[in-house]
């Protein structure tokens, strides 16, 4: 597997997995170094990481550019499975981008951390760029906590809801 940290203004991947963070996917977007040469081994088996490196002036514009279509291309066709790193989506374009890059989005939800409105929001703008959202992690959860499983059954009565109100509009449109 192969992730890519491509939030390119607050690269945390290198940090989290204490790997130095240059050259990295920057260094290969502005034409400075081939992918391959800088992709790092984590010290988790099977897992190569692939930082950010500097930060730019452009990320939207890298992000956008046909060297990282290529990237994610010929990234798909060495490693089984290429997940990626990106900003919150609701705070930049970068993450919009992407989204319309890949095969799937897992979006990432701090549990009674984020209201459920964000996550809807976040939901509609992911799949107003055409992308595929495959599923949602809910991290810092503390399933001792009263209230897990209602913060579930909320946010699952509301992904349904939004899912079935879309259906009624296509269905309409028809």
């Amino acid at each position: 597997m192969l992730l890519i940290d491509a939030d390119l203004r607050r690269p945390s991947v290198h940090k989290m997995l204490q790997l130095p963070n240059s050259p990295g996917l920057v260094s290969y977007l502005t034409g400075q170094s081939d992918w391959q040469s800088v992709v790092q081994p984590s010290a988790a088996p099977g897992l190569d990481v692939f930082v950010c490196g500097p930060i730019p002036p452009n990320p939207a514009e890298l992000l956008s550019s046909e060297r990282m279509r290529n990237l994610l291309q010929q990234a798909a066709a060495r490693y089984p499975f290429v997940l990626l790193d990106s900003p919150p989506l609701l705070n930049v374009a970068d993450s919009r981008i992407l989204a319309t890059l890949v095969e799937g989005v897992v979006l990432v939800v701090k549990a009674s951390g984020t209201a459920r409105e964000v996550v809807r929001r976040a939901h509609v703008y992911a799949r107003n760029v055409g992308a595929n959202v495959i599923g949602v992690v809910l991290n810092n959860l503390d399933v001792r906590a009263d209230g897990y499983y209602g913060y579930y059954a909320s946010y699952h009565d509301a992904y349904l809801a939004e899912g079935d109100a879309e259906e009624k509009e296509a269905a309409a449109e028809r």
